[in-house]
């Protein structure tokens, strides 16, 4: 204690003296506590908030992956939510929903199935009633016409223009008739069942149409393609060559066209037909018109051989139809 005077009646100081390194111990020493008592706070802080973020989202994850297994056609995406009161309502009604949409997707499979087979039943009874015309027009028309044809010409041989002016006038118009019918019926024939597709396959019969269409119509027509090397049954040649057909048809008749290319490729996969033309195209979004009856003879052709069809166009660049048919979906046929 050192007498000591301030002026304000205090009259003695108390100094008290500790080495500098003892005092910054203490100083250093609170600091690390209080160091590390903020650390554990705040690792305590993140811990709990973890837990609590978890605890929360985890439901929603749940929501989140149960709704990707439903879109992938799952059937095992329910999810079970027990510990919170909102949560465990919203998983009910999302359960609820989820149940309503596997039942219609599965009622929606059995249509798409019904129509699928009704579609192949079709086009089978539609082919049956082409041969059943095409064999009744060539031997009852067709022979018949053919067995006419020959007896006017005979009678025309023996009618001379000399007495029989009028007469002989009139037959050779009744020949020409004739003549006409005949080869209309005959293209009629071709049309219905060309004995091509039988005789020598898919390809030889799309390079004869693609030649017979051009010399009907006036159109080019180029056919790029080579014999498949995966033998198709009687009905896939059947729709490749209908779909072709028919788009090549409708082309001639609603696109004012110039030229149409048509081609056939082939992978390890698929076998892919492409018919493009230059004709004034359409709007494939608008409503179908009047004229639509091709494009879904050619879909429901698609549909039943397990194919896919696609049409895109533009109004003024023309139209491309293309079919894929995945080699999976028949089976192969021996060739002989």
């Amino acid at each position: 204690v050192s007498p000591y005077t301030n002026g304000r009646g205090i009259e003695w100081l108390i100094v008290v003296v500790l080495p500098e390194a003892e005092f910054m111990s203490h100083i250093n020493a609170n600091t690390r506590a209080t160091i590390f008592l903020c650390s554990a706070t705040i690792l305590l802080a993140l811990l709990v908030g973890g837990l609590t973020s978890r605890l929360v989202t985890l439901p929603l994850v749940r929501l989140n992956n149960a709704a990707k297994k439903i879109a992938r056609g799952e059937k095992d995406w329910t999810v079970n939510f027990s510990r919170i009161t909102e949560l465990s309502e919203l998983g009910r009604n999302f359960n609820l929903m989820g149940g309503e949409v596997q039942k219609r997707t599965e009622d929606l499979s059995q249509v798409n199935t019904q129509l699928r087979f009704m579609a192949t039943r079709l086009v089978e009874v539609e082919e049956r009633g082409r041969r059943k015309v095409a064999r009744q027009l060539h031997d009852l028309v067709g022979q018949n016409l053919s067995v006419l044809n020959l007896n006017l010409d005979i009678v025309r041989t023996q009618v001379t223009e000399t007495h029989f002016a009028d007469i002989a006038h009139r037959l050779d118009s009744a020949i020409d008739l004739v003549e006409n019918v005949i080869a209309h019926i005959r293209e009629v024939i071709v049309d219905l069942r060309p004995n091509i597709l039988d005789e020598c396959g898919l390809m030889a019969a799309l390079f004869w149409y693609g030649d017979h269409f051009s010399k009907r119509t006036a159109i080019e027509v180029e056919v790029y393609g080579r014999d498949l090397s995966y033998p198709l049954s009687r009905e896939a040649q059947n729709t490749f060559f209908r779909v072709a057909q028919e788009a090549m048809t409708n082309a001639a008749k609603h696109a004012n066209v110039q030229h149409i290319r048509l081609a056939v490729v082939e992978d390890d996969e698929i076998i892919r037909m492409t018919i493009h033309d230059n004709g004034r195209g359409f709007d494939p979004t608008a409503p179908l018109g009047l004229n639509c009856c091709g494009l879904l003879n050619m879909r429901e052709r698609a549909l039943a051989a397990g194919a896919e069809l696609q049409i895109t166009s533009q109004p003024g660049m023309g139209t491309t139809v293309e079919m894929k048919l995945p080699k999976d979906k028949l089976p192969p046929i021996p060739r002989n």
